[in-house]
């Protein structure tokens, strides 16, 4: 076993904040030699501790100071009184002659340590703990006699002091336990996050007998659902030709349509049939068609959790069966089995992955964050991959912005209409994107739904008005809880110009990218899946962008790590 001296267990100080705009500076104590220093100024809540002091075996407090950002000339009044930083090897239940125990008061939030010559006001040490357990800092203790304090504060106020002696044998005790060595801690970093894996990775070369190479191409997808419960008016035609379809080129889902369609490019939409449970099915198919004839692609989207309300039967469901309710839908609406899939928020994981596959679906798309919730060798993946045999997992196309200076931090960046970077920068992204992988797929992911203005809307009318509406045709949506209160509630009524703006950019830029767009209707074939699949480099492609000027350059991530390893021993599935 390896072992250490004692020293800080966390460099990272925290606390708790005082509001807003506020500025905070930071003192740190050492208890054992006096010395303070003033470590951090500025506005953010945490902070960490400087070199030198994350490698002593002293026993370090720090405190918190604050005072009004709009008034820097006022002086910082103190938010923390002195609080111990835990250090390694530190135990407050082992009884031991250097562990300092007082008595619980009732009605006591803080305990403080205080440790002080006879008769002198200035302590030695001062510290607060939220038990009345301390451990002595002998440092300051060795000549002259000492006696100590444990006061609980109640109702603001430090009470019974008493006075008692610090003996020698508590400085012996404590001299003692700064000389044992204590366990190396385990090493976070090697620990693998994220599901364990239950079957080993797919193989690309059986997607298919043969790959039929596409170049670097081009997929929109667009994730079409419904929040009828935002609604202004308790019309599911209403909700329907404001979120998804109106005919004259104000709906969200109709903006994306006319924006694709003047860049000629094709978008494939991945249709929330469960919408239907609000708004009715002959929507949902009426949407549907519209698409088809306009020449784009059609997927499933699962999103069960907005409509759980509406239906007894999906309130009692958990996702994988929901994932089968959901495609049967679709069948029935579109008249045939989805070939490719995404999900809702939270709903992505290794039994909704197994059930698709189970389903005969072909492609599942994925965001960053939907991969967290899957095996761990698949969370980190930037490019399609093979999640069976005859799966294959499209994640969405990624950018990392590097820092341009060294306070500065590396920001991620999704190939999303909601990302202003991404949706500014989209034609230079793009075509990076294809060097850094000549033969993969591009992903671009817009949700129309975003394009509406969420505002509150505090109208007692408005809300008796959706009320009544309610109680008298649509019965089920009172049931889900979708009542309004007279004192305010969100509405998305009408687009947001700015977010219309981003997808309209993003759109362009894709278009101005000179990168194919594939036929969302006919491009997911074994042998297209199989090429997007294949790679001869053991990394992930990546674009990065130094921060300032515009310029993008092909970068990687490391694939082969431990989750992966791991996946490869797992029974193939």
């Amino acid at each position: 076993m390896k072992t250490i001296r004692r020293r800080a267990a966390n460099p990272v100080l925290r606390w708790e904040p005082a509001g807003p705009n506020q500025q905070y500076r930071v003192i740190v104590r050492n208890q054992d030699t006096g010395e303070r220093r003033s470590i951090y100024d500025g506005f953010r809540t945490e902070c960490r501790l400087p070199p030198d002091f994350r490698l002593t075996p002293d026993q370090l407090a720090f405190r918190v100071m604050v005072r009004p950002v709009d008034d820097p000339e006022a002086r910082f009044a103190r938010l923390h009184d002195y609080a111990p930083i835990p250090r390694l090897g530190d135990d407050f239940e082992t009884p031991a002659e250097d562990l300092l125990i007082g008595d619980a008061a009732p009605g006591a939030d803080q305990y403080r340590l205080l440790v002080k010559k006879p008769d002198v006001d200035r302590p030695l040490v001062d510290m607060v703990r939220a038990e009345p357990r301390f451990l002595l800092p002998p440092g300051q203790l060795r000549d002259g006699q000492f006696e100590y304090d444990i006061l609980p504060r109640v109702r603001g106020r430090w009470r019974n002091r008493k006075g008692l002696a610090v003996r020698t044998a508590m400085i012996v005790a404590a001299d003692e336990r700064a000389e044992r060595p204590v366990p190396l801690p385990a090493d976070e970093t090697r620990t693998i996050r994220g599901a364990p894996a239950r079957h080993a990775p797919g193989r690309p070369d059986r997607l298919a007998s043969e790959a039929v190479s596409t170049g670097s191409t081009l997929l929109i997808a667009v994730d079409v659902t419904a929040r009828p419960d935002l609604a202004p008016l308790a019309d599911p035609r209403d909700v329907a030709a404001r979120q998804w379809w109106a005919g004259d080129g104000t709906a969200a889902v109709e903006s994306v349509v006319l924006a694709l369609e003047a860049n000629a490019l094709k978008g494939l939409f991945f249709i929330d049939v469960l919408a239907g449970e609000a708004l009715g099915d002959d929507l949902v198919r009426r949407l549907t068609d519209t698409l088809k004839k306009r020449g784009h692609g059609l997927g499933l989207m699962v999103n069960p959790e907005p409509w759980r309300g509406l239906s007894g039967d999906l309130a009692e469901m958990n996702d994988v069966a929901a994932t089968s309710v959901a495609c049967a839908r679709y069948e029935s609406i579109v008249g045939e089995a989805p070939g490719a899939l995404s999900f809702g928020p939270g709903l992505l994981g290794a039994d909704t992955l197994a059930e698709a596959r189970r389903l005969g679906v072909k492609v599942v798309l994925a965001d960053r964050a939907e991969q967290l919730g899957l095996p761990a060798w698949m969370r980190w993946r930037t490019a399609p991959f093979a999640a069976y045999d005859d799966l294959l997992v499209i994640p969405a196309s990624m950018a990392l912005s590097t820092p341009a200076h060294q306070r500065d931090r590396v920001v991620r960046h999704a190939l999303n209409a909601a990302d202003a970077m991404a949706a500014d920068a989209a034609s230079d992204l793009t075509a990076a994107a294809a060097l850094a992988r000549p033969d993969g797929l591009i992903t671009a992911r817009i949700e129309p739904i975003e394009l509406l203005r969420r505002s509150m809307v505090r109208s007692a009318a408005q809300a008796e008005a959706w009320n009544q509406a309610m109680a008298d045709r649509l019965p089920a949506w009172a049931e889900a809880g979708w009542e309004r209160s007279p004192h305010g509630f969100p509405v998305l009524a009408d687009r947001d110009e700015i977010k219309v703006e981003m997808m309209t950019a993003l759109i362009a830029g894709l278009g101005r990218a000179g990168v194919a767009a594939i036929n969302p209707r006919s491009a997911f074939t074994p042998g297209h899946l199989r090429s997007w699949a294949e790679t001869r480099e053991a990394f992930e492609p990546l674009v990065e962008q130094r921060r300032g000027p515009r310029r993008f350059r092909p970068s990687a991530v490391r694939r082969y790590d431990a989750a992966l390893l791991q996946a490869l021993k797992a029974t193939p599935a």
